[in-house]
C-alpha cells in the first residue's frame, strides 16, 4: 500500500511525494518514491505502480554484470566497431558523462 506525502515548495507550490515500500518477512524488499504536482495523479501512479509489482516477476531484479562485461561494453567504440585504447575510452567517458 502507498502513502502520499505532501509538502510546500520554496515557491509556494503544493508538491505530493508518492511512496511505495514492499515488505516481506518484516524486511524491506523493493522501495520506491515519485514525486508528483498533483495528489489525484500521485495516488494513480502508486495504484498503477504496485499493479506493475503484484505481476508475476514484477519484484525481479536484473543481474548486476561482472566488472569484465561492463568493461568490454564501454571498451568498444559504438561508431567506428573497434576497440578503444585507455585514452581514447577515458575521454569517451568523459564526454558522455558531461552530457549527462
Amino acid at each position: 500500500m502507498g502513502t502520499i506525502v505532501g509538502r510546500t515548495r520554496k515557491d509556494g507550490s503544493k508538491a505530493f511525494t508518492a511512496q511505495i515500500v514492499i515488505k516481506k518477512d518484516r524486511v524491506i524488499v523493493h522501495r520506491e518514491a515519485e514525486t508528483i504536482d498533483r495528489k489525484q495523479a500521485a495516488n494513480a501512479w502508486i495504484v498503477k505502480r504496485e499493479a506493475e509489482l503484484k505481476r508475476p516477476h514484477g519484484l525481479r531484479q536484473k543481474e548486476d554484470p561482472t566488472l569484465a562485461a561492463v568493461i568490454d561494453r564501454l571498451s568498444w567504440h559504438p561508431e567506428s566497431d573497434r576497440l578503444l585504447h585507455r585514452r581514447e575510452m577515458m575521454r569517451w567517458a568523459q564526454s558522455v558523462i558531461s552530457r549527462a
